[in-house]
């Protein structure tokens, strides 16, 4: 799990030292984010996906030792479709949340998210909340758990039993909106922790 999280820093570390070298102009810096942006999609999800298989053949008492962690790029079939549900699960995420976001309270949401932005260290209260925007923010982070829920659900099943992505998408959702009550109460709680210690240290 630790080579796994140094691997998924990486591209982001590598991105800040090449800024920091190169001083690139704006454009220049909007083309590496981009670039690394697209090395992450790539990266990542095959990451991931061998980080399940490793964890399932300890599971069952197989040997297994961290390298395995970069097996799934030798089964390129299998990589290609961690990728396409990678990107299939960034596009329900953009209708499921972007979406209903700027359509209800959009505005409002932007407004109060660059005020949030903007604050200076010491400031004693918050930006007024608009209306509204408790029980919007309420339903986008619900929605929100749902679809990372079955993001590493499905992740795991292509994985391990090389479900196809559409089929693992589906059984993803499935499972996570039959147990969405025993996953918020696992979910909210660190929520609100993250939320008091992001209070705290801003």
């Amino acid at each position: 799990a630790s080579l796994l999280m140094m691997v998924a820093l990486l591209p982001s570390l590598l991105q800040l030292l090449l800024e920091a070298a190169l001083q690139p102009s704006p454009t220049a810096r909007l083309v590496l984010q981009a670039l690394f942006s697209v090395v992450s999609l790539i990266v990542f999800p095959p990451l991931v996906g061998g980080f399940y298989r490793l964890v399932h053949a300890l599971h069952q008492g197989r040997p297994a030792s961290p390298l395995d962690l970069f097996a799934m790029f030798r089964d390129t079939g299998a990589a290609r479709q961690l990728i396409f549900a990678n990107l299939s699960f960034i596009l329900i995420s953009i209708v499921l949340l972007v979406g209903p976001a700027l359509a209800f309270g959009g505005e409002d949401l932007l407004g109060f998210l660059r005020a949030m932005a903007t604050l200076q260290p010491g400031a004693t209260a918050l930006p007024p909340f608009p209306d509204g925007l408790m029980s919007l923010m309420a339903v986008l982070l619900i929605v929100g758990l749902v679809i990372m829920t079955a993001q590493g659900l499905a992740t795991a099943q292509i994985a391990v039993t090389g479900t196809p992505p559409f089929a693992a998408i589906g059984a993803g959702f499935g499972v996570a909106l039959r147990n969405v009550g025993g996953f918020l109460l696992f979910y909210l709680p660190l929520a609100v922790l993250a939320l008091v210690v992001a209070l705290v240290f801003i």
